[in-house]
């Protein structure tokens, strides 16, 4: 079963019959191991990491190498960051086949979890397990953990798909070791789906007459035209005018954008470049007279794709060419052949996306209890739920004052 039917499904199938004991995520006929490594080694394990991309439980462009490589590299996290693999082991060769890997944050003596990686470039926290291996990944990694870092008392893993393959391993593992699965910032974010794009149309009459509107007084500016390009030549020309469009706006006033910091412009840069290489990233551009005046980055995993970033010309903004140039976008997804869902990497109730993108991705950080539920644990879980409230009310604070600044 492909990973997106798992997502359209659900998990109900997976978790219908009885949950194996633990000893079951064992394999009897290969031998498996789990190490830690950093960016540096990880690179060097490119071809083995490129390899695991293509057996992928479930996509996750943001852990595809040439998306993270570039990330890392140039921009970096706040916390240390270390690599969590789980191998195959055949004869002589101990690192055969790669089999999972988790990005870690690590805590320091007084922590007691650790957290799954989470940038605020890359909103999809998805490890990479074997499709076939997933069960003994996920087994090794854990047992890797409570091995060399005993003082640990669970795993948390942030922005997973609740109706995802990956989600459904977690609870079958927490399930079979007699444990649960902690679900923390529950939300749901708008996407597209090819398998329901024949059902009603979301966009209401008034909002589609208020946008043909809007679509005629464009036009009373000059010719407007919509271009997709994927050819790596043009994504670069088209990255830079991504990048000077996006600095020209409210993120440039508020020092956000990717240009206010050489380090993003170079990350930006070295990924598209490297994505439109290995024909994984699309730019697409709503033009007056040949000048961009809205600009979407589309990049992809799999029969996954991601809305990942966009930037408009607000001179325009009282005519929406965010939305105009959603629109045919949205055309352009629902015609690829390669495409069958579109995430749309927004926030929950997004005021654009969500009255365009009728379909829904349930999201939530999980965590995953790796020792016995005792004091520490309880400790760990209450400084975490007082953090998700602080984060929660501190988020919409600051961007108010952000909003009253500009």
């Amino acid at each position: 079963m492909s990973s997106l039917a798992f997502f359209q499904t659900g998990i109900a199938d997976l978790t219908a019959a009885r949950p194996k004991p633990a000893s079951a995520f064992e394999s009897q006929q290969e031998e498996f191991f789990a190490e830690i490594v950093d960016l540096d080694e990880l690179t060097q394990l490119r071809p083995a990491w490129a390899d695991l991309v293509t057996r992928a439980l479930e996509p996750n462009v943001f852990l595809e190498p040439a998306f993270a490589i570039p990330l890392l590299q140039h921009c970096g996290t706040s916390e240390k960051l270390e690599f969590l693999l789980a191998w195959a082991k055949e004869g002589a060769n101990t690192r055969h086949r790669l089999l999972g890997l988790l990005p870690l944050s690590l805590p320091g003596p007084f922590g007691f979890f650790a957290h799954g990686a989470a940038h605020e470039h890359a909103p999809l926290g998805t490890p990479l397990f074997d499709r076939d291996r997933g069960q003994e990944a996920l087994h090794e990694m854990i047992g890797w953990l409570r091995r060399h870092r005993p003082g640990l008392t669970g795993l948390m893993l942030p922005h997973l798909p609740k109706q995802g393959p990956t989600f459904a391993l977690l609870r079958l593992y927490a399930e079979a070791s007699q444990t649960r699965l902690y679900l923390f910032n529950e939300y749901a974010r708008a996407a597209l789906s090819k398998a329901a794009s024949d059902a009603p149309d979301v966009i209401s009459a008034k909002r589609r007459k208020q946008y043909r509107q809007q679509r005629r007084r464009l036009s009373e500016n000059g010719e407007v035209t919509y271009r997709s390009v994927r050819d790596p030549a043009e994504i670069r020309q088209a990255t830079e005018e991504f990048l000077s469009l996006e600095y020209k706006g409210w993120k440039g006033a508020r020092k956000t954008a990717l240009l206010a910091a050489s380090s993003g412009a170079t990350f930006f840069r070295s990924m598209t470049r490297s994505m439109a290489l290995e024909g994984k990233c699309r730019i697409d551009t709503l033009e007056i007279d040949g000048a961009p005046i809205a600009i979407g980055v589309v990049i992809q995993s799999g029969d996954r794709a991601l809305y990942w970033k966009t930037a408009y010309d607000e001179r325009f903004a009282a005519l929406s060419p965010g939305v105009q140039l959603t629109l045919e976008l949205t055309q352009t997804q629902l015609a690829s052949p390669t495409v069958a869902l579109t995430d749309s990497c927004a926030v929950a109730n997004h005021p654009m996306i969500d009255h365009i993108w009728k379909d829904r991705i349930a999201m939530t950080n999980a965590l995953l209890p790796i020792h016995a539920q005792g004091l520490s644990f309880s400790l760990g879980l209450w400084l975490e739920i007082v953090q998700e409230q602080l984060r929660s009310k501190v988020k919409p604070l600051v961007k108010r004052l952000l909003r009253r600044r500009h």
